[in-house]
């Protein structure tokens, strides 16, 4: 279970700048924020706390190492992974900055974000809305950056992104435009800290550093991304599926005409 956690995470292996938007959901495996993040992922996906030291006894059978491993594959799967019950999330969309660095806190955030759409049945609320909330976070990366610079930390800001992203699926899934979500959001109580800016004005250097190498490449090529045919969200190689267009228990045959990609969850679940 192990290994297969390892390469949801960390499989493509990521090179920068960008060059593909084939890359893993966990960022570099080898990195000094490498070891934290697994650790802090595997707390969370088993809701242990920090002080887990005080709280967590020896495992001398190995019975509770194999129950937090399954938790946590359980979740990875989820995430991004050819189980039926994955979503697809798609790394550049929920995973790194539009100059392809890894969000740390944004992975923590969608880890529990994940679970959370679980364990209250609102993942089909998530995916009625997935295309215009990918969108926005997208277009408005930069203010996910800014939460976490204000809580000064991965650990701390990951709850109030997670916030953040469930208060956009509300107003998305109330009827408020994609374009309107974000002004209300930033004005509610619990985000009016955040602002609209830009980044061009700050960049002095005539050459392009990596990470505006990594920008250029992803401005070009996310737009003609793959999408799956029944959500319309982005989908990742890791979790492409063919879907029968008319179901076979409906008598579609196993024709190219019937055929569209899709993500697992999606049709596996969400369309039947």
């Amino acid at each position: 279970m192990a290994e297969e956690v390892n390469d949801i995470l960390f499989s493509p292996k990521l090179e920068t700048p960008i060059k593909t938007l084939d890359i893993p959901i966990g960022g570099k495996l080898y990195s000094p924020r490498t070891l934290p993040l697994i650790l802090e992922f595997v707390n969370i996906t088993n809701k242990i706390e920090s002080n887990f030291k005080d709280t967590l006894s020896d495992d001398k059978d190995g019975k509770e190492t194999i129950k937090i491993l399954y938790n946590t594959r359980k979740v990875a799967q989820r995430i991004n992974s050819m189980h039926p019950s994955s979503l697809g999330l798609h790394p550049i969309v929920y995973f790194y900055s539009q100059e392809g660095r890894h969000k740390t806190a944004s992975f923590f955030a969608i880890v529990s974000f994940v679970m959370e759409i679980e364990e209250k049945n609102k993942i089909d609320d998530f995916i009625k809305v997935r295309a215009s909330f990918e969108s926005i976070l997208l277009e408005y990366d930069f203010l996910v950056q800014q939460i976490t610079r204000k809580l000064r930390s991965a650990e701390k800001s990951y709850p109030h992104i997670k916030n953040y992203f469930f208060k956009i699926i509300e107003l998305l899934n109330n009827g408020v435009s994609k374009d309107q979500v974000i002004n209300e959001v930033i004005t509610s109580e619990d985000f009016n800290y955040l602002t609209i800016y830009t980044n061009d004005s700050e960049i002095t250097s005539k050459d392009f550093n990596s990470g505006r190498k990594s920008a250029v490449y992803l401005q070009e090529v996310i737009s003609n991304a793959n999408r799956c045919k029944i959500c319309n969200g982005y989908i990742h190689r890791n979790s492409l599926t063919i879907d029968h267009i008319t179901r076979k228990e409906d008598g579609g045959l196993g024709t190219v005409d019937n055929g569209q990609i899709a993500h697992p969850y999606c049709n596996t679940t969400y369309k039947n």
